[in-house]
């Protein structure tokens, strides 16, 4: 089981924004010890759990906000602040996805279209849907770090997320238009992410990188070859990657190695291909009203008619079919 590291200062800036940290601990059902422990990491269930709790202790105004965009609050996490030393948004953004994990237990899906791009937020664990506070203080984090980088005031396109934000001070604060939709996402204009960071600084993200790339092969290496192929696949399939060799090449290993890892887990990579297709598929029928070249492209296809053949395979209907039966369900 993963397990995600909570940085020390994130409770001290709780505790100078009032919120009685030992309490809240305690009503998230977490050792009272915790804080004395030298490497601070919860499960990803307990993670969340914590979250929820500190979102109660909050008031109901711009506390957030405030929590969400305090000053250097990007120095209390190593990994988004080795992106933050990076040249402008998009390749914080890039990189953000590449080193999250050994920030927060989040999945992250870039879709880069020539004027806009979207970033849509997961729990990592599928059973487990993102705490609403947890979103917002995402989406409030990932906003604010592109104002401070870039002294610009930018303001994404627009926000969805499934829960509907209620804090009005949230809603002011993001500037933007946010709906409630089936998924948690946040989209920038391409021209914004493109602003060249002040806070650039190649030095120290050169000195930062290869302790983070050895502390995330660390992680990784827990995990089955098969959940890090799909965790891998879910980045690619976007970009329009989906051959072994690309996986292969973002795991840096030999195609040979890669198929005998994953041969000795009993499984292939078209296998864990297909399983991925389908349930970033069903994602995205679920969440978003897509056409089905939009679901090809966003799967790796260059050709619908084949993403058709392999959808009717998986789950033993059309698109069409599918949509409707899982509309009907939501119905009921």
């Amino acid at each position: 089981m993963s397990r995600y590291a909570i940085y020390p200062q994130f409770f001290e800036l709780l505790k100078r924004m009032g919120v009685p940290v030992a309490q809240l601990l305690q009503r998230a059902g977490l050792p009272e010890d915790l804080l004395a422990r030298k490497n601070l990491t919860l499960p990803q269930a307990e993670y969340f759990r914590m979250l929820e709790v500190c979102g109660e202790y909050l008031p109901q105004d711009d506390a957030i906000v405030r929590l969400a965009t305090s000053e250097h609050i990007e120095t209390l996490l190593p990994p988004v602040y080795a992106a933050y030393c990076g040249n402008n948004g998009l390749n914080f953004l890039r990189r953000f996805v590449a080193y999250k994990r050994l920030a927060v237990p989040l999945r992250t899906v870039i879709t880069e279209h020539e004027e806009q791009v979207e970033i849509c937020l997961y729990a990592e664990d599928e059973n487990l849907q993102l705490p609403p506070f947890f979103v917002e203080l995402a989406l409030l984090f990932l906003v604010g770090v592109l104002r401070n980088a870039t002294g610009v005031k930018i303001s994404p396109s627009y926000v969805e997320t499934v829960q509907p934000i209620k804090n009005k001070a949230v809603v002011e604060w993001l500037n933007t238009e946010c709906v409630t939709a089936k998924r948690d996402c946040i989209v920038f204009r391409a021209s914004d992410l493109n602003i060249p960071f002040t806070t650039q600084n190649d030095a120290l993200l050169e000195y930062m990188e290869p302790e983070l790339k050895r502390r995330l092969s660390e992680m990784e290496a827990s995990d089955s070859m098969a959940t890090r192929v799909g965790s891998v696949l879910v980045e690619l399939l976007p970009k329009g990657k989906s051959t072994l060799g690309d996986v292969a090449e973002r795991l840096c290993m030999s195609r040979r190695t890669l198929q005998r890892k994953l041969t000795e887990e009993n499984t292939s990579f078209q296998d864990i291909l297909s399983a991925t297709r389908f349930r970033l598929a069903d994602n995205y029928i679920r969440q978003t009203d897509r056409t089905s070249d939009e679901l090809a492209f966003l799967l790796g296809y260059e050709d619908t008619n084949a993403f058709l053949r392999a959808f009717s395979q998986w789950a033993g209907m059309s698109v069409g079919e599918y949509k409707r039966q899982k509309a009907e369900y939501k119905l009921q």
